[in-house]
């Protein structure tokens, strides 16, 4: 079985990194944007199994990159767990109801993050 390849969206590079690490070590091949117009990119140039998306990236908003993915045909079938610091139940609800399947907060665990990858390819 070909390796399932997740695109992690995150501004801090200490957090790609961790996840990188975590997300490897779990067998998945990992793809980085350290931006919103670069993760719109990579989405549409590799077509990942999955996103780890952050809500607060500098160019283009997570929640733009939400509403960018599932309202285009080719992507929008693609699972998105966002991972913020911006977690109010609000912000959770409206990415919900927007088509993100999973939220997270930060700071979050490894075994809970893992568990939502594995749930969602």
């Amino acid at each position: 079985m070909a390796e399932k390849k997740i695109l992690i969206i995150e501004d801090d590079p200490d957090v790609r990194q961790t996840l990188r690490a975590m997300l490897e070590e779990a067998d998945y091949s990992i793809l980085e944007a350290e931006d919103g117009i670069t993760g719109e990119k990579e989405i549409l140039l590799h077509n990942p199994d999955a996103v780890i998306l952050d809500l607060g990236l500098p160019e283009r908003r997570g929640e733009d990159i939400l509403n960018f993915i599932k309202q285009h045909e080719p992507t929008k079938k693609i699972p998105i767990i966002i991972l913020t610091g911006e977690g109010t139940v609000s912000k959770k609800l409206a990415c919900m109801l927007k088509g993100a399947n999973k939220f997270i907060n930060k700071p979050y665990d490894n075994v809970d993050l893992l568990k939502a990858v594995k749930q969602c390819i």
